[in-house]
């Protein structure tokens, strides 16, 4: 997916229903391929198609536009139990 920072918290995928895609408040998303802002990220927020974190982004805005990708990170449980 390629998101736009548009605010020191706030990427946009415009036309994108991203409740549909499946993001929810308080779910740790991924930053990969932006210039200043790769990393780890809390949602505070999902709306159409706005996500807003929690906290801000560190690095500049408004130079990645189109080439950021946003992942859910996958969660793996073990639960220890064999047989």
């Amino acid at each position: 997916m390629f998101f736009e920072f548009t605010a020191n918290d706030t990427l946009v995928m415009a036309g994108r229903d991203l409740i549909a895609d499946g993001f929810v408040a308080a779910q740790t998303i991924d930053i990969i391929g932006s210039t200043d802002n790769d990393g780890n990220y809390t949602l505070a927020t999902v709306a159409g198609d706005t996500l807003t974190i929690t906290g801000t982004f560190p690095g500049t805005l408004g130079c990645d536009v189109g080439a950021i990708t946003v992942e859910v990170p996958v969660v793996t449980h073990s639960t220890g139990w064999s047989v």
